[in-house]
């Protein structure tokens, strides 16, 4: 079993559970992704957006995710 399997369903949980007081930035945008972009591993797409945006709630919707590539 690979450390990434089941991870949209913890961080779903803990979402449910804890809110978003204790995330980190990219796991913020992590669960914005998991509806858009399916069956997809967004943990380095978070990142990048995160790191080329900055804070995740600044980021311009829409965008164009070549802007980060």
């Amino acid at each position: 079993m690979s450390i990434h399997q089941g991870h949209r369903a913890r961080l779903k949980e803990r979402f449910l559970s804890e809110g978003l007081d204790n995330f980190k930035e990219h796991e913020v945008m992590e669960l914005l992704l998991y509806n858009c972009v399916p069956r997809y591993d967004v943990n380095e797409l978070s990142h990048r957006l995160v790191d080329h945006f900055g804070f995740v709630f600044l980021i311009p919707v829409p965008m164009r995710f070549s802007a980060v590539d």
